[in-house]
């Protein structure tokens, strides 16, 4: 009943900020365990979306200064604002690009959290203050001065790895050097906090920010300005594409690869490879991680639907029907078995044929000995009274 409470005041709270845009931050450092990042994705898009946490491992710990305005299942971001999710771990991350989506709807949540919202931890350096810098950047880029902040993360200060320096590059350096000082301020306003309860150092920390006076450098090139659908990478399948569900592709050999281009992904991406069972055949189900444009996999016979995706590209999906030595092979095994039954049979109606000939041939070689024995009667030519 009180973790039933507490979701009800953290709805109140996002009424209360739900016309702002809104950055999500994402830690991708493999200082987190997989399960936790993966239950901590789950409860981050529901929290977007409005919907019930329904994970009994995270309570809500809220400012108790934060205005109460109550509406509950209204997304956390409005129609006409912007929606911005960033991974973070080592720098490759902020080389972008990135797209903040203008929000139509809370399908445009769902979908453009699933192309950008990242699936696995890769990292091992966790850069937070280059990455809310970034983020600020961006938001400054996109004409705005104020957005909640959520940050999704087992740490609340950088984490250099061993070496404990930052390996910046020389805009990065800059870009975190003019952060939150006193000529150039950022303001960052607790709002409160999901903890986690199987991990104590993992929530997902909820901020305002104002950054009306914060003044960046310059965007470099790789910062897009607006919608994912014109910057963020697609991937696309270049062999077994195009299948849908009523129409799959038909794959007859095994093992299977799949290709797909990767045009403007950045080098070193991951990709994710995720084949489904579309019969419900669950132990045929499997996903796979790699950095290259295809895969090589033995896949049972079945039908599936497989999908590549990355944290920051768009990704494709297509459906095949893997039928190896089954339903070709029988057909074939078939027709040779037919073809040898029809040897056979033929084989046994041809010596049928020839026994038959050979009996009728002595038959009639019978007759006709028998009518020469008659006709050469010695008996008949010497008896007087014959004639």
């Amino acid at each position: 009943m009180k973790k039933t409470a507490l979701f009800f005041l953290f709805l109140i709270s996002c009424w209360a900020y739900a016309q702002e845009h809104v950055i999500v931050l994402v830690d991708v450092s493999k200082s987190i365990q997989q399960e936790h990042f993966r239950q901590t994705r789950d409860v981050v898009k529901n929290v977007l979306l409005g919907n019930p946490i329904n994970n009994g491992n995270y309570h809500l710990n809220m400012d108790a200064k934060s205005p109460i305005k109550f509406k509950s299942g209204t997304p956390l971001v409005f129609s006409g604002k912007k929606l911005l999710i960033m991974p973070f771990g080592e720098t490759k991350w902020m080389n972008g690009p990135f797209a903040p989506k203008t929000i139509r709807s809370a399908g445009d949540i769902a979908s453009y959290f699933e192309s950008t919202y990242p699936k696995y931890v890769s990292d091992q350096r966790t850069y937070l203050d280059l990455a809310r810098a970034k983020a600020a950047q961006i938001a400054k880029s996109q004409g705005i001065n104020e957005y909640l902040l959520l940050i999704a993360s087992d740490n609340i200060n950088d984490d250099y790895g061993p070496n404990a320096k930052p390996n910046y590059t020389d805009t990065q350096r800059l870009l975190v050097e003019n952060f939150d000082t006193s000529s150039n301020p950022y303001n960052q306003e607790n709002i409160g906090r999901l903890d986690f309860d199987l991990d104590i150092n993992l929530k997902i920390r909820i901020y305002k920010a104002d950054i009306t006076a914060y003044k960046p450098p310059p965007l470099t090139p790789s910062v897009t300005k607006d919608e994912p659908s014109k910057s963020v990478c697609k991937l696309k399948f270049t062999s077994y594409a195009n299948g849908t569900r009523k129409k799959p592709k038909d794959i007859e050999a095994n093992p299977v690869t799949l290709r797909w281009a990767i045009n403007d992904a950045p080098k070193g991406t991951n990709f994710t490879l995720s084949i489904r069972s579309t019969t419900g055949n669950r132990e045929n189900n499997a996903t796979f991680t790699t950095t290259s444009n295809s895969y090589k996999v033995e896949l049972p016979n079945d039908s599936y639907k497989i999908t590549v995706s990355s944290a920051i590209c768009v990704p494709d999906t297509t459906y095949v029907t893997v039928q190896v030595g089954g339903g070709g092979g029988g057909l074939l095994l078939f027709l040779i078995l037919f073809a040898l039954l029809g040897l056979g049979g033929y084989w046994f109606y041809k010596k049928s044929q020839e026994r038959k000939l050979r009996r009728l041939s002595s038959e009639d070689t019978d007759d006709f000995n028998s009518n020469n024995t008659d006709f050469n009667d010695t008996d008949n030519f010497n008896d007087p009274e014959g004639f």
